[in-house]
């Protein structure tokens, strides 16, 4: 295959002049391959080991390029040391990252805030207008995770608009403007606005119909519109008919979409579609979904990433509040370990501190605990919830505890 630097669309990166004639020879190389395969969508494990290769210390200026595709399509998570090294160097390394940040990569526990709301350094105009609109979107995920959702829907729209100028120029970029509008409909669906959800959804369909296959310059996050057009899809039909069989062929659909991550190698929208299928088969009663619970937690620990092994561990509760239930049987011992599972994640997601809250006092009340104690949950949920915007997770809680269906536990 020859490439050459049409290849490397969008122009998130440049290929540098500096440094020794083969080192960077072969670093213009790694990085044109892994930009090529991710805008055709076709994966090459050996392009990812060479590039790791090239990225082990010592560090070389010439592979600036490379480190940053690297960071953004996530292939570095597999050599820490390299990923350290990389985070240490570029000192906008969240721009890139932010790009598949989500609960099993979150910018918030890898960044300070200050990090992600430092002023652009690029003195030239153009590159300004790009930065600052990768530095928006970043922000408007640094946001979305701390559930800020106002301050999440503005960073999203001011980078939307300035990737949307830029593609009247440069037809390419439509694709990161329509990658804002897909977070935008993954906001809605965090903050409980599936209605809103719903019609962001169909304007980002609409646009993506009307793109040329020269404009869709970027496979990887065609792919990601479609994991969070499933996953919309789902929630409306759950809503509907907690049970049908169509809730089960979208599930399937969903299946599809992580073997594709899984071949294209990008292990964190792989987890993700992984976790949620794991919560929609348990909303279902399908025994299954303790497997893939317990699958993630094990891989979650042995990489020693506590946050994504809480949120992982929470949904194995939220399984076994569901097993108890239907088997007529009394709850026990989920309670207290929900309490723990919510300390663990308050440092790091309001909103999966809240929902585990909810999980303890839906627990508390189904294991008969002590009307003190439920009250006290009843208390920091309450709290917990108002202060993300979703005081209903509180109730359904509360109907979960008194005798309604637990697989309301798995909603979103």
């Amino acid at each position: 295959m020859t490439l050459t630097l049409i290849d490397m669309q969008c122009t998130r990166t440049e290929i540098e002049s500096g440094g020794r004639p083969d080192t960077r020879r072969r670093a213009q190389t790694a990085a044109l391959c892994l930009r090529a395969s991710r805008q055709r969508g076709e994966f090459f494990q050996p392009y990812y080991d060479f590039a790791i290769s090239l990225l082990k210390p010592p560090f070389h200026e010439s592979t600036l390029s490379l480190t940053r595709e690297s960071l953004e399509l996530g292939i570095l998570h597999g050599a820490p040391e390299v990923l350290r090294e990389a985070r240490s160097r570029l000192p906008d390394a969240h721009v890139y990252e932010s790009l598949f940040s989500g609960d099993f990569h979150m910018l918030s526990s890898r960044y300070e805030r200050d990090t992600i709301f430092r002023e652009s350094e690029e003195p030239n105009s153009d590159e300004r207008v790009l930065d600052d609109a990768r530095r928006s979107y970043a922000q408007g995920v640094f946001h979305y995770q701390a559930a800020a959702w106002a301050q999440a829907e503005a960073a999203y729209m001011h980078s939307h608009g300035l990737f949307s100028a830029m593609a009247e120029a440069s037809p390419e970029f439509h694709i990161c403007s329509l990658e804002c509008e897909r977070r935008l409909v993954e906001l809605f669906i965090r903050r409980g606005d599936i209605r809103s959800a719903q019609r962001q959804m169909i304007v980002a369909a609409d646009r993506l119909a009307t793109l040329s296959n020269e404009d869709r310059s970027d496979a990887v996050l065609g792919l990601r519109l479609r994991q969070t057009e499933s996953k919309l899809g789902i929630e409306v039909v759950r809503g509907a008919r907690p049970e049908s069989e169509r809730l089960k062929e979208e599930i399937a659909a969903y299946r599809f979409l992580f073997e594709l991550f899984t071949d294209f190698g990008l292990t964190s929208p792989a987890l993700e579609v992984m976790f949620d299928i794991s919560r929609l088969t348990g909303s279902l009663g399908i025994p299954s979904a303790g497997d893939g619970f317990r699958m993630l937690i094990s891989m979650f620990q042995e990489r020693g990433d506590r946050p994504s092994y809480l949120i992982c561990f929470a949904g194995h509760l939220k399984d076994l509040v569901c097993n108890f239930c239907v088997a007529g049987r009394q709850v026990s011992g989920v309670a207290e370990k929900a309490l723990t599972v919510a300390d663990g994640l308050a440092p790091y997601s309001p909103f999966w501190y809240a929902d585990s809250l909810c999980l303890a006092l839906a627990s508390a009340i189904l294991e008969k605990a002590s009307i003190q104690k439920i009250q006290e949950i009843r208390v920091g949920a309450v709290e917990a919830t108002t202060a993300i915007g979703r005081p209903e997770k509180v109730m359904l809680a509360e109907e979960v505890g008194s005798g309604g269906s637990p697989f309301a536990l798995f909603s979103e």
